[in-house]
């Protein structure tokens, strides 16, 4: 199952009321509640060279990503950066044991493997 909730202050910056970005949090939990799936949180970095997380993603990760298990304990849940031309991420196996994605398939018309170096970037391709 896949399904997208959307935060509209990242999707327009003008946007700044807080409760859409925690509603479609609420959203996400909701389905992890009634269905038995994970929770990827992917977002976009659309600067050039090492893709990895910021910061302030990391910090905030540790902060929400635990609560996924509150909702679904038995499934891994990941955090996924897209670049342009690559994506990275983290899977949460349990609340306290993360680990890198060490290689991400985007499946389509045109198929791609992106592997990661040891601390779990990837750099983009031209």
């Amino acid at each position: 199952m896949y399904q997208t909730t959307k935060i509209p202050e990242l999707i327009d910056p003008q946007a700044t009321n807080t409760t859409n970005g925690q509603e479609a949090l609420r959203k996400a939990l909701e389905i992890a509640l009634l269905n038995k799936v994970g929770i990827a949180h992917v977002h976009m970095h659309d600067w050039p060279g090492h893709l990895w997380f910021s910061k302030t993603d990391l910090r905030e990760q540790l902060k929400f990503m635990p609560d996924f298990f509150k909702v679904r304990r038995k499934m891994p849940h990941a955090a996924v950066v897209l670049g342009p031309s690559a994506a990275a991420g983290r899977a949460w196996l349990a609340p306290d044991k993360i680990e890198r994605i060490s290689e991400i398939n985007f499946i389509g018309t045109r198929v791609e493997v992106f592997h990661s170096d040891v601390t779990g970037a990837v750099e983009h391709r031209q």
